[in-house]
């Protein structure tokens, strides 16, 4: 941990306490790699291990535990696995760019390996703060503790240590993986400057009718099977899927006499611009598919949710985006 995020911190337990810092043991470069933060209004301790700040005590709800253990355990495998992102990040919420980054102060809420916190550094940011409720947070360390303008911290993001900090927050891909899915906006967004922007990335209702109905069952199963058996069912469903891809989706997209069955395809949009397209390798689908297979909390939301979401929290929401008919990507502001 840098000493100087230290400005940025609030006691999650009474939210208005600043932080004491204290070291046990500093890095080379002057880090924190071991020591406590306690606060001064409630005396609440949190420790610093391993150079990250750990703001979490318990996770009471259970399926959130095992969700959190899930992408923890799927982070920290395919974390010496997968690439860089490239664009992927910024096709999910449009219209921000690269040059919107610049000089701001940026949280990433559900950071996994820190694929995204990365970009945002490169971006330009000031400062980015990547937070994770798993221990997804030591493969995030490994891969961008040491930029100098990236924080790792561990904690819910339904208690997040922070106060009004942040010029941008983005979290894509977590809110749908999270029991209270209002709560769970309701807390990102607080933390949000006044003039601030907020970009989200949820599945959509609208669109996944297969995997809402046809999919749930199987998923049922493949949540009691061992991280093991999932890595391996993973490596055999990517290699069907991309033999399936290759013999039908490929010919009815790219000869002219087949193109008039492209309105038949699943999922096409997804697998042709997405899946299979330029933004993921076979590792990335395998990701995929574990993700899939373990995750104990998945919802699908609809257009209608997300703009009361925004409504009912003060901010306007300026873009929201149907994406490969079947993701909504939505970013606003604070009024």
């Amino acid at each position: 941990m840098q000493t100087r995020i230290i400005k940025y911190l609030t006691c999650p337990s009474c939210k208005v306490g600043a932080f004491s810092l204290f070291i046990n043991e500093a890095g080379a470069d002057g880090r924190v790699k071991e020591g406590s933060l306690k606060c001064k209004s409630c005396s609440e301790i949190f420790m610093i291990s391993n150079f990250i700040p750990i703001f979490i005590k318990e996770i009471i709800n259970k399926k959130t535990e095992k969700t959190a253990k899930s992408f923890g355990h799927e982070w920290n495998y395919y974390s010496e696995k997968l690439g860089p992102l490239k664009d992927k990040f910024l096709i999910d919420i449009p219209p921000i760019q690269e040059d919107f980054f610049k000089g701001k102060v940026v949280l990433d809420v559900g950071c996994g390996m820190g694929r995204l916190t990365k970009l945002s550094a490169q971006y330009g940011a000031a400062e980015v703060f990547a937070c994770d409720i798993s221990e997804s947070v030591e493969a995030a360390y490994r891969y961008v503790g040491n930029l100098p303008n990236v924080h790792v911290i561990r904690a819910d993001l339904n208690k997040l240590p922070f106060s009004e900090n942040f010029d941008f927050i983005y979290s894509l891909g977590v809110i749908h993986h999270t029991s209270d899915r209002f709560r769970s906006f309701s807390s990102i967004s607080s933390h949000l400057k006044p003039g601030g922007t907020i970009a989200i990335w949820v599945y959509a209702k609208e669109g996944n009718m297969v995997l809402r109905y046809l999919i749930a069952p199987i998923q049922f199963i493949t949540r009691k099977l061992s991280f093991p058996i999932k890595h391996s069912l993973a490596v055999l469903g990517e290699l069907i899927l991309s033999l399936f891809y290759k013999v039908i989706y490929v010919p009815i997209n790219t000869v002219p006499w087949f193109r008039f069955l492209k309105k038949f395809l699943f999922y096409n949009d997804y697998f042709s611009k997405y899946f299979f397209g330029p933004y993921h390798s076979a590792e990335d689908r395998r990701s995929v598919l574990f993700d899939f297979m373990s995750t104990e909390i998945i919802y699908y939301i609809s257009g209608d949710e997300i703009k009361r979401w925004f409504s009912d929290n003060g901010l306007k929401i300026s873009h929201l985006t149907f994406l490969r008919n079947q993701s909504w990507g939505a970013v606003g502001e604070r009024k």
